[in-house]
């Protein structure tokens, strides 16, 4: 269902997200919308033409009904549970992407950091990067991408939730 199905299109990403890139290179320049579909115990991620996509549900969230207070100021998009540092830029001339300081020397040849448990329970594998321009030592790189991990992101988070207890 993608339009201007005639056109051959190669995209390179570098490190990117998969919804990032999906957003990009594919609803941006085509339009559509994803959709998530459950068939046969099993969950898909469908791209649909927008002509396509059919009946909405149009029930409202109503406050003090369906919904009783809940404020933030972070969005789940500023969530990383599992990142991907990068350091100062190394010159490569014969690469046709950036190249970065990593931390696979430091790391068992790894180039990324996961979060603790809890934090993995609670809100799953959630993907990213995280550039600290100009740090040109591997060990450096990775202690401030475990400090990033468990606190920096979590710094700005405001959750107030307002709940009333109805057991009488």
């Amino acid at each position: 269902t993608v339009a201007n199905t005639s056109q051959t299109v190669t995209r390179f990403t570098d490190n990117e997200s998969t919804l990032e890139a999906i957003r990009n290179n594919l609803i941006g320049i085509t339009g559509g919308v994803l959709r998530l579909r459950h068939e046969n115990n099993n969950l898909y991620l469908d791209y649909v033409n927008l002509s396509e996509y059919g009946n909405y549900c149009d029930q409202g969230i109503i406050f003090g009904e369906n919904m009783m207070d809940y404020v933030e100021n972070f969005s789940a998009e500023d969530i990383k549970t599992v990142i991907i540092p990068y350091g100062a830029r190394i010159d490569d001339k014969n690469s046709e992407f950036e190249k970065r300081v990593d931390i696979k020397s430091v790391n068992n040849d790894k180039n990324y950091i996961v979060s603790s448990n809890p934090v993995i329970e609670s809100y799953g594998y959630v993907w990213g990067t995280v550039t600290f321009d100009g740090v040109t030592d591997p060990s450096v790189l990775m202690n401030l991408g475990q400090n990033y991990l468990q606190s920096v992101q979590w710094e700005t988070a405001v959750f107030k939730l307002t709940a009333v207890d109805l057991a009488a």
